[in-house]
């Protein structure tokens, strides 16, 4: 790769943009509601190391 190749760029944000339009081109895209097993499992975990009774 030239030196100078990704200076085309003026942002790593941009790059990223184009890695996922490239990525994505002919994908099919599934868009998932509803809560996290992963996001459940921290939460219920944090529940146990709060303490009780305060206004914290």
């Amino acid at each position: 790769m030239k030196p100078g190749a990704l200076q085309v760029f003026s942002t790593g944000s941009e790059i990223g943009a184009a890695m996922l339009d490239r990525l994505l081109h002919k994908s099919v895209v599934f868009n998932i509601d509803g809560d996290s097993y992963r996001l459940g499992a921290h939460q219920a975990r944090n529940q146990q190391f709060r303490p009780k009774g305060g206004n914290n």
